[in-house]
């Protein structure tokens, strides 16, 4: 009985502990909650150094949301890239239904308020919502990062997979895409 205590006390500590430092923000990172066009929830991770910096506009994959790409977002920030993540139709924040050919008409939106979008950071459906904003002219990043996706583009294209990424299987990339295990 007494250890059952000292365990469940312990992991009470541990989840107390978790969830305090799952709400520190790097010093060096500015976050906003914002709505892109009034109307896309929008995390912007802006760095604290003087100047002007690169965006990079981010979307998650199906069933996420912004708050997903949140510890990318601020590692982004921090070395010196202003940052926005999105919710994409039917997740998060996003008050509109689900429909996949929604997905780059959000980016669209997004990309007009923004203004020049220098790097595109989607994760599996997200990178394949770029893509397509990519191919209908709706951007022109200088570089597409695909997480766990390997979409269609003529964009500069840079895949990132895990050994074990069930979607994209790093033994089906060609060799010029970079490989993360």
């Amino acid at each position: 009985m007494a250890s059952e205590r000292v365990l469940h006390s312990l992991a009470a500590i541990v989840l107390v502990v978790g969830l305090w430092l799952s709400h520190q923000v790097d010093p060096r990172v500015r976050v906003d909650r914002l709505f892109l066009n009034g109307r896309i929830a929008t995390i912007k991770f802006t760095p604290r150094l003087a100047g002007p910096h690169p965006n990079v506009l981010m979307a998650h994959g199906v069933g996420a949301s912004k708050e997903t790409l949140f510890r990318l977002g601020e590692a982004l920030a921090a070395s010196g890239l202003t940052c926005y993540a999105i919710d994409l139709p039917g997740h998060g924040g996003s008050s509109f239904r689900f429909r996949a050919h929604d997905n780059a008409e959000t980016l669209r939106e997004a990309a007009q308020e923004i203004g020049s979008i220098d790097v595109f950071v989607g994760h599996s459906m997200g990178a394949y919502a770029g893509a397509d904003a990519i191919y209908r002219h709706y951007m022109a990043p200088r570089l597409l990062i695909a997480l766990g996706a390997l979409p269609s583009t003529k964009a500069p294209l840079l895949v990132l997979v895990g050994r074990w990424d069930e979607a994209v299987p790093a033994g089906h990339l060609p060799p010029q895409h970079l490989i993360v295990s």
